[in-house]
């Protein structure tokens, strides 16, 4: 069986040999248009951002970012070299308790300049052109796993995938060529846990804490009022908010995660975000999101956690839901005055009816 195919598409007038992909008949791996050398890259860290809002470095430290409503860089090789990957957060309200998430990852691939914004859903952006998926150039790939609802972008030129999963938790793997030599939120990635902190250029006094450190990493451009929100410490946590983490973590549906990532620390985040946001079960199914994934990728099995019932994917997000007019979360279509919604839930039908009764 053949393998691989090339592809060649037509962008301003120029001819680009898109690089190999997998093709859809390979035995048992499945295909959602990533390149064939994907199966070569040899992921040596990864690094996590999730929540409202929170890190997990490549050495494995955990903390709080609380972050601005503003970009900062999440990754990049020391010396501003070969990439850079930054994060772009949005509060929830303009005022009050301060809670932020991220809402779009920009990936630069500053040796073969190239860039791509990853947005909400399937928003894709390709130097500047909106772009379908898979989209495949010679040094990047992106695709979009349907299953899991990730979008993908690999370099494999410079050994860095970013996975986005369109709403709120990223996750960027680099190979070893990058040990001891990254910087930004996402940390040095030397195996020392203890000198995760860190600047731009080396000084001889850093931060004393992450949440010094990550202001210090915002862009300059950033004019964020953080003026009109209270202290991160005013929130006021309450027994319902604690239950309903603990027993959403603990459930039976995350039964194989307990023993090598144990939730206690994420319920702690999920009540810190559930305040923060005032309630919202969003939040919570946002941490919720980031531990089905991260244990995911460590037991290396799929969780078929979500339900109707139980933090539905918002389906608006990605492609609309197919929805022809609107889409209401999770993903419930409706039509605009003058139609009604047709037998498969998604087209809109014109009421011919209603037309007759005016003439």
């Amino acid at each position: 069986k053949q393998w691989y195919q090339r592809r060649v598409a037509i962008t301003a007038g120029k001819d680009h040999v898109e690089v190999p992909s997998v093709s859809p008949d390979k035995g048992d791996v499945k295909s959602y248009g990533q390149p064939f050398n994907y199966r070569h890259f040899a992921p040596d860290g990864s690094c996590y951002v999730y929540g409202h809002n929170y890190v997990h470095t490549f050495d494995g430290v955990d903390y709080s970012a609380d972050a601005y409503g503003c970009t900062y860089p999440l990754v990049l090789k020391e010396g501003i070299q070969d990439f850079t990957v930054y994060g772009t957060f949005q509060a929830t309200k303009s005022s009050g308790k301060l809670a932020s998430s991220l809402k779009y990852i920009s990936f630069f691939d500053i040796k073969n300049r190239v860039r791509i914004q990853l947005g909400q859903g399937l928003e894709v952006n390709y130097e500047g052109t909106a772009v379908q998926l898979p989209y495949h150039r010679e040094f990047v790939s992106i695709w979009f796993d349907s299953d899991q609802h990730y979008v993908y972008v690999y370099d494999h030129d410079l050994g860095v995938e970013v996975r986005w999963d369109g709403q709120s938790v990223v996750r960027i793997r680099v190979d070893k060529r990058y040990r001891g030599s990254t910087k930004g939120l996402c940390g040095t990635f030397n195996g020392d846990k203890a000198d995760e902190i860190n600047l731009l250029r080396n000084t001889r006094v850093l931060p004393s804490t992450f949440e010094i450190m990550v202001q210090e990493w915002k862009l300059p451009s950033c004019s964020f009022n953080i003026a009109a929100y209270d202290e991160p410490l005013f929130c006021v946590y309450s027994l319902a908010d604690y239950t309903s983490c603990l027993n959403a973590l603990t459930d039976v549906r995350f039964s194989f995660c307990v023993s090598d990532i144990p939730p206690i620390h994420f319920v702690e985040r999920c009540e810190t975000d559930l305040c923060r946001c005032g309630g919202d079960e969003g939040c919570k199914c946002e941490i919720l999101s980031a531990y089905a994934q991260m244990c995911q990728d460590t037991i290396k099995t799929d969780l078929d956690w979500r339900t109707d019932d139980f933090c539905p994917r918002d389906m608006c997000l990605f492609d609309n839901n197919g929805c022809k007019h609107d889409c209401s979360p999770p993903g419930v279509c409706s039509c605009e005055e003058g139609f009604t919604l047709g037998s498969d839930g998604k087209s809109c039908v014109l009421i011919i009816d209603e037309i007759y009764d005016r003439v």
